[in-house]
């Protein structure tokens, strides 16, 4: 599914657009991540790819590589020595389907990689960023103010006390200034209020016996 929304007003009189392509989860407990065949859209001077990095445990994401690209590392949100969610962005105009791989400083016991092809940003520096995190059974809510035609993309994560981890997912492109909300809680489920969105499919990962919840969204103009 993909959102459009004519952008009208910027110099760059692109339809800005923002879609969903895919996720993949590496158990192997190392320090090197990589997926090959990872579609990305159709090729363009303008296509950003936006990448989520979840992972467990304290290593941060030192490098990842789309198509080759360096990505930028945005921002990083933490629950403790538990949860971590690392956005990333890239310029990637050549390729469709395509190999993203990344470094940790330390090896984490699992790296889930979730990411979106965007076309027609202005920019991409985060223009608006929002993260809580909670124990389980509190519900986490996020509401920034998101102008018109931003792009906003969030994870959740939260992890039971047992061996489950269930990592969630949403996007949008924004049809009006407005606040708008992600809520996550633990029965697993993030969802927008306030605009029309893209709630993608949440799956599950077998990691360790930390529990927590967390939840981080960005926005891009």
């Amino acid at each position: 599914m993909s959102i459009w929304l004519k952008n009208f007003g910027f110099s760059s009189g692109t339809a800005k657009s923002l879609t969903y392509k895919g996720h993949y989860e590496d158990t192997s407990g190392d320090s090197i991540f990589s997926q090959v065949a990872c579609d990305i859209g159709n090729p363009s001077g303008n296509r950003y790819v936006i990448v989520a990095i979840a992972s467990q445990g304290t290593p941060t994401v030192s490098t990842l590589l789309v198509n080759g690209v360096s990505a930028t590392i945005l921002n990083t949100a933490t629950r403790s020595t538990t949860l971590r969610v690392t956005f990333a962005i890239a310029l990637v105009p050549s390729g469709s389907s395509v190999t993203i791989s990344g470094t940790m400083s330390a090896a984490s016991d699992i790296i889930g990689i979730t990411w979106w092809t965007a076309y027609g940003l202005n920019s991409p520096t985060v223009q608006v960023t929002a993260n809580n995190n909670a124990a389980n059974g509190t519900p986490i809510v996020l509401s920034p103010a998101v102008l018109k035609n931003y792009v906003v993309v969030g994870v959740g994560l939260f992890q039971s006390a047992s061996v489950e981890r269930y990592h969630s997912t949403c996007s949008l492109l924004a049809s009006a200034d407005a606040t708008l909300t992600m809520n996550f809680d633990t029965d697993a489920t993030t969802a927008w209020t306030g605009d029309a969105p893209q709630n993608h499919d949440t799956f599950i990962d077998a990691v360790g016996s930390n529990a927590g919840q967390l939840a981080l969204m960005v926005a891009f103009n």
